[in-house]
């Protein structure tokens, strides 16, 4: 087995080889470089202790040291290197109490979460594998390293890592750790909701969405969330699941708010709005699928005027997202009622009126509440007549409306 290590990489593991400590490519790059995929970033494992590191390297930051973490930063680029380690309890179920320092690869090969991602690498030794992660690999199989049980109660978040893993990589689950996930499902309550809504997040950007329905399996929704539950048990979501998996967007966060949002759908527009807010997610986010929720659940525009209605409600930024959940639904297409709209120019919403608020008051209208209710009122004709949304028009309809 040989992959190919990033010079950055290859320097620093180079470097401190030649000082007598060992150095290994570790976890994710590595399982990824055997996959062909491109790592998201490179992780480095050696038995060199963190004060060590930092001697021979003249940049550095002092990432984790407790857990024997530095970040050795080249040409302003970042890599975490780390000295083997063992885990002391995890009395929290998240993070452990303590580490200490081992000089066995191996022992810190052990504590780590899948076999897929205990593998360490360097150009002098190869491929280290002592759990048998490349067949793992090879074989489309997500096993906890050792005992399953024992992994996932040192840190619950490995539980829906584990699913994740299975989504992104269109791998299976072993069935003693999908068994241990199962068994200890409650101990995702000791997991912080942003770190659940992330990896959730992951699952459903994957190329396998639908992988999301084995958190239901698993227990975990019962837990983190009995209303999504609730539709699984009542077998009202799957054909949502169907639609999050047909769904494709250039863009990831929109993606993930298209998804989300048919995901969601059964829930209702509030509903679904509470729960993402109880995860913590961003504003733009929870806004974006209320409002797409509440789109999906009418009817398709049949006619120009319609259509003026739903971009009012929607706004622009929104119409792209909601065309792509409708066709994932396989819904009656409308844009091209959209694309006309456009191409006529025509105004639906109050920036677009032909007339502000500082005309409205040399027209007469007091300065306050009732300049905001006369661009409402403009707007909604100009929503029924287009051609209305003139400078002229619009003041004389203002100054007939005052007569």
């Amino acid at each position: 087995m040989h992959i190919k290590l990033p010079a950055k990489v290859k320097y620093i593991i180079s470097r401190l080889e030649k000082n007598g400590y060992e150095a290994y490519a570790v976890g994710g790059c590595v399982r990824d470089s055997i996959l062909d995929r491109i790592p998201e970033d490179w992780d480095i494992t050696t038995s060199a202790k963190p004060e060590e590191v930092k001697k021979l390297f003249p940049a550095t930051i002092d990432t984790g040291l407790q857990h024997g973490t530095v970040t050795v930063v080249i040409e302003k680029e970042g890599y975490e290197v780390t000295t083997f380690r063992l885990d002391g309890d995890y009395s929290d179920g998240r993070h452990p109490d303590r580490v200490a320092f081992t000089s066995s690869l191996t022992e810190d090969l052990k504590r780590r979460d899948f076999t897929i991602n205990a593998m360490a690498y360097s150009e002098i030794t190869g491929l280290i594998d002592r759990f048998d992660g490349e067949k793992d690999l090879e074989d489309g199989i997500i096993r906890a390293v050792g005992d399953a049980e024992e992994r996932f109660s040192e840190d619950a978040l490995r539980m829906l890592r584990a699913i994740r893993f299975a989504g992104q990589l269109n791998f299976d689950i072993a069935e003693k750790t999908f068994d241990a996930i199962k068994k200890l499902s409650p101990n995702i309550s000791k997991v912080s909701v942003e770190r659940i809504a992330k990896e959730l997040e992951k699952l459903l950007l994957s190329g396998n969405p639908e992988y999301i329905g084995l958190v239901y399996e698993a227990g975990i929704f019962e837990v983190i969330a009995p209303e999504i539950a609730a539709l699984f048990d009542k077998g009202e979501i799957y054909n949502s699941i169907k639609a999050v998996s047909c769904t494709s967007y250039p863009e990831k966060k929109e993606l993930y708010q298209i998804r989300t949002a048919l995901f969601l759908e059964r829930l209702g527009a509030d509903s679904a709005a509470k729960l993402l807010k109880r995860f913590k997610l961003d504003n733009d986010t929870i806004n974006t699928v209320k409002k797409l929720i509440g789109l999906l659940q009418r009817e398709v525009e049949a006619s120009a005027l319609e259509m003026r209605r739903t971009v009012k409600e929607a706004g622009h930024k929104i119409m792209p997202l909601l065309f792509e959940a409708r066709r994932a639904k396989a819904l009656t297409d409308s844009s091209k009622l959209y694309e006309n709209l456009l191409v006529r120019g025509e105004c639906t919403d109050i920036a677009g009126l032909k007339v502000n608020g500082k005309d409205l008051m040399e027209a007469g209208i007091p300065k306050g509440i009732m300049i905001g209710q006369t661009l409402e009122r403009l707007l909604e004709l100009v929503i029924e007549n287009p051609e209305l949304n003139t400078r002229e028009g619009l003041l004389s309809e203002v100054k007939n409306n005052e007569e």
